[in-house]
């Protein structure tokens, strides 16, 4: 009795190692979905079609931008959350219009910009992601995008 107490004992300490070893992307991964749970209780709702799916993941080296195209519809309201792994230690949005203008920014000294835009023209416009400082030689981010009709 005592051994198989001490084997059950065992095997629930290893899932729970198991379960606390999440990868980068599982980190990443479960921060988008936090962000698209939490703004569903605005009335938010996961948008496919700004991106062509709802999250997109991928690795930035450390002081270095991607930019992402984005389809907006005119007069649509974007949350637009990005997100990054425990090496992060600075991430930044930024929202460029079709002509390039800057909408809308969020350059806080954080791992966490949201950025909340209303789209004043349908069409393509850029999402850049910038890696400000990650503790290692990449860092694993994301982005959430969720919409709803202007208000």
């Amino acid at each position: 009795m005592a051994g198989r107490v001490m084997m059950a004992v065992a095997g629930a300490a290893l899932c729970a190692a198991s379960a606390s070893a999440q990868t980068a992307r599982e980190i990443v991964s479960d921060q988008l979905r936090v962000v698209i749970d939490t703004k569903a209780d605005d009335g938010f709702t996961a948008d496919a079609g700004a991106l062509g799916r709802p999250t997109f993941r991928g690795v930035l080296e450390n002081d270095t931008t991607v930019h992402l195209e984005l389809t907006l519809e005119a007069g649509r309201e974007y949350f637009i959350a990005a997100r990054c792994d425990e090496g992060c230690v600075d991430l930044d949005t930024r929202i460029l219009a079709p002509d390039f203008s800057s909408l809308a920014d969020d350059t806080l000294d954080n791992d966490v910009p949201n950025i909340a835009v209303t789209a004043a023209e349908t069409g393509p416009h850029l999402l850049a992601v910038r890696m400000v400082s990650c503790r290692t030689d990449i860092c694993y981010f994301g982005v959430a995008i969720v919409s709803r009709a202007a208000r």
